[in-house]
């Protein structure tokens, strides 16, 4: 079985924002690091954004410090 990995694009309509939006929450930490990323490429397991911490959707709070 093989998933389709997801694009900024993808991701950003999973959460309805905007690419930009995706760029600053993966440079923050906010969503899990992508499987691909290259320059020009950057590419998730959807999987990954169901699953994050222990919470659903992904998004680690500003408050959350890993715990």
């Amino acid at each position: 079985m093989t998933d389709k990995l997801w694009t900024i694009k993808d991701v950003a309509k999973h959460y309805r924002v905007c690419e930009r939006t995706v760029r600053r929450m993966r440079h923050r930490g906010r969503i899990p690091e992508p499987v691909v990323s290259t320059r020009g490429t950057v590419r998730w397991r959807p999987a990954d954004f169901y699953i994050r911490e222990g919470k659903p959707g992904g998004i680690l709070s500003a408050d959350n410090s890993g715990q």
